[in-house]
């Protein structure tokens, strides 16, 4: 019969719904001037000490979920789980040591993987009770679903600031907080009261740890592309500066400008298995072949047929997208488009991998500054006389890097090796600082002068019609406002003209 009724197995109540029974009879609560009476879920209470059974069931009840909830936060806490990493100090590797406790060190890797319903799934299926009790907290009197604070997200967010409060070795949460905060540039104050609240490592463990993840990234990015057939990533990089405000006056002390140079490194993807070869470029330099390039030559190579599709397919764009009744051709426009126009298109899926540079005090703005930027670059990246090989490096900047670049390498041109005389080093001007040029030129040229008053034509009368003001240097004009001006100008002029195209060319041109 005991066998049978704690098993779930007799034919009248199950033990469950006996114990329900007994905590909702009213001869199981105790009156309220009975000592019992406060004796409700006392953990500190001797089980011994409660006679009535409301009490003594509340108190046993909220023990054996404690219990639980412990277990559960021993698992969480444990290496096992895999919630702890380390920033990679001395002392940290030291003191996990002594305790025979081997946590790995953050890394980007580690970061990346990490995302919130990953960790609320690990809750859920590690410590479901905790899970179970801080969802049903979070849904009393709430919405079903709720789009700004989730209950999944805040649930997962308070038992991770718990398991930390606990142990602050079970840190990935907070690690990952405080390394957004870094990015974010919080104030330092922030992370004072975030890891007093067990919310975010302090700003030092945040900061170490990126130290660590960064030495760890430039000895990946060292191994990858110190190998000669490995092409090489083109570096993208320009000046940086920042005003330095002294804002207590005293002696010795005075307000100056930190200038730098930082780089960014993309790795070319999709290319021919030669296109970094030097020996080709190399020997049509010899060669000096370009010295019979002549102004036809240049022109014969523009391909002016795609261009002149291009041109085509723009005016229709225009009116497709603001002419209602040519709404319909959007698709097949589009279409033309993908089909017609486009050359070299890069894969659409690729994911282009991006690798940040460690900034350096190098001034680009003189010759000198320029090649120690250079040298400083190619440290990073791990290339040397030794393992360069054949190969080309593209260094792309603006029109005053790409002049720098040019005159570098004219004045280390007499060096004693060819790796000094840095010949595998090729300039490129950035395609946008290109754009911004000739965008600055259509302005200088067509604003209009005194005719911008009253010439529609001109872009200083558009300008005044749509509240954009004059450059305060034409020769470096804001290129997004700018651009705007251009494109509202030309769309403008577009649909004006086509108010006096016959309707029979219309016809006619319908494709």
């Amino acid at each position: 019969m005991l066998k049978a009724f704690l098993c779930g197995q007799s034919r009248s109540n199950t033990a469950a719904h006996v114990v329900d029974t007994m905590y909702r009879h009213p001869l199981s609560k105790p009156k309220s001037t009975h000592p019992d009476a406060n004796k409700y879920f006392e953990l500190d209470e001797s089980m011994d000490e409660i006679n009535y059974a409301q009490p003594g069931i509340a108190t046993w009840a909220l023990r054996l979920i404690t219990d639980t909830m412990g277990e559960e936060v021993r698992y969480l806490k444990s290496p096992d789980a895999g919630l702890r990493v380390r920033a990679g100090g001395i002392k940290a590797a030291a003191a996990r040591s002594a305790m025979n406790e081997a946590d790995p060190v953050v890394s980007w890797d580690i970061v990346g993987e990490f995302s919130i319903p990953k960790l609320a799934a690990k809750f859920q299926k590690h410590a479901s009770v905790t899970w179970q009790i801080m969802s049903n907290v979070l849904k009393v009197g709430r919405k079903a679903t709720e789009t700004y604070r989730p209950t999944d997200t805040i649930a997962a967010s308070v038992i991770s600031e718990l398991v930390f409060g606990n142990n602050s070795w079970t840190n990935m949460f907070a690690m990952c907080r405080g390394i957004a905060l870094f990015g974010t540039m919080a104030h330092q104050s922030v992370y004072r009261v975030g890891s007093r609240l067990a919310q975010c490592v302090p700003y030092t463990t945040a900061r170490e740890a990126l130290v660590t993840m960064s030495t760890i990234e430039r000895a990946s990015l060292v191994e990858k592309f110190a190998k000669p057939n490995v092409p090489p990533p083109l570096v993208v990089f320009d000046n940086i500066q920042a005003y330095a405000r002294s804002w207590a006056i005293r002696l010795g002390r005075a307000a100056r400008m930190i200038t730098g140079t930082g780089g960014t490194g993309v790795q070319m993807e999709d290319c021919a298995p030669n296109a970094f070869d030097a020996a080709p470029i190399q020997e049509k330099i010899e060669q000096g072949a370009r010295r019979n390039v002549t102004a036809a030559d240049i022109t014969a190579s523009i391909d002016t047929e795609h261009i002149d599709r291009v041109l085509q397919y723009h005016w229709a764009d225009v009116l497709v997208s603001y002419v209602p009744s040519l709404a319909l051709y959007r698709k097949d426009l589009s279409r033309k488009f993908e089909t017609n126009t486009k050359k070299h298109q890069i894969n659409k899926t690729r994911h282009t991998k991006v690798y940040p540079l460690g900034t350096n005090n190098a001034n680009e703005a003189s010759t000198k500054g320029l090649k120690d930027a250079v040298s400083d670059f190619l440290n990073q990246l791990g290339i040397t006389k030794s393992n360069l090989g054949g190969r080309l490096i593209f260094f792309h900047g603006d029109g005053k890097t790409f002049d720098g670049l040019h005159k570098m390498k004219k004045y280390v041109s007499g060096s004693l090796n060819k790796f000094s005389q840095l010949q595998f080093v090729r300039p490129v001007l950035e395609l946008w600082h290109t754009k911004w040029t000739d965008l600055s030129r259509i302005c200088r040229t067509h604003w209009g002068g005194a005719h911008s008053i009253s010439d529609p034509s001109t872009l200083g009368f558009m300008a005044k019609a749509i509240g954009v003001g004059v450059p305060s240097d034409f020769h470096k004009v804001h290129f997004y406002t700018y651009k705007h001006l251009v494109d509202v100008t030309i769309r403008g002029h577009i649909l004006q003209r086509w108010e006096y195209v016959p309707a029979a060319h219309c016809r006619a041109w319908r494709c």
